[in-house]
Order: C-alpha cells, then structure tokens, then sequence
C-alpha cells in the first residue's frame, strides 16, 4: 500500500493497419482494466481504514461531549450534513403540494434527457431554451 506505481507507455505499432490498431487497443485496454481493478482494490482499503479512524475520532469527541477536539497533527470536528430527497414513490405527492403552494423554488432547473429527447421525437419540434448535444465516441469490443 505504499502508492506507487509503474506504468510503461505502451509502444505504438508503426503503419496505419487496422487489425493491428485493433489488437493494441486491446491489450492496452485491458492492462487498463487491470491497473484500474487494482487502483478500487487499494481504495477499498485506504477507505476502510479512514473510516475505522473516523469512528474512532467520532467517539472520542461524543465520548467528551464535544464538538471538536486538537492534535498536534490537526484538529477534528464534526458538522451536520443535510440531504433533501423524495421518498420512493412520492413524488407525485411532492409535485402536487409544489404546485398547491406554488413553491417553485423547491425545483432545482434541469430537465430530462429521456423526456426531452421523447418530446422531440414525437413532436419533431424543439423545446424553446433546451441545447441537445451529441458526442461521438469510439468503442472496440473484443471478440
């Protein structure tokens, strides 16, 4: 777990054929894959061990009833994190007490990609403000 690693520029093969391009872009792939695989694998662990300590730390601090506590490393202190989420199955409930109250601010501005792409397709119009952008990107499949 010491953090290093080695990675070789792959040599590139030296004419245009197809067949070769495909082949290296394979393997170098692949080798991609592994370094990947072994990159979570190492997280995996640097995430276990940060979270056993910040049990740890979170105990000590509600253990002494405080908020925060100093080291000579550092000081650790805890906030509270608020989420707003819809429950499962709710959201007509929350649409129509947004509507009811007018509370429009509880929306955040975006739309759907899905339902923006289905009203054009079905109305062959665009959507008055809505920019649609498309990328092209390259895939190879191994076979």
């Amino acid at each position: 777990m010491d953090g290093t690693t080695v990675v070789e520029k792959p040599a590139l093969p030296a004419g245009p054929n197809v067949a070769t391009l495909i082949d290296k872009y394979i393997q170098v792939r692949a080798k991609h894959d592994e370094w990947k695989e072994s990159v979570k694998k190492q997280n995996a662990q640097f995430t276990d061990v940060l979270e056993k300590l910040g049990g740890l730390l979170m105990h000590q601090l509600n253990s002494a009833g405080v908020d925060s506590m100093k080291g000579r490393a550092g000081t650790v202190y805890k906030t509270n994190r608020i989420s707003a989420t819809v429950e499962k199955g709710e959201w007509e409930n929350v649409l129509a007490y947004i509507k009811e109250k007018e509370a429009w601010d509880l929306l955040e501005a975006r739309v759907s990609k899905n339902a923006v792409l289905a009203v054009i397709d079905e109305t062959g119009q665009p959507i008055p403000g809505v920019k649609i952008s498309t990328d092209t990107v390259l895939h190879v499949r191994r076979s």
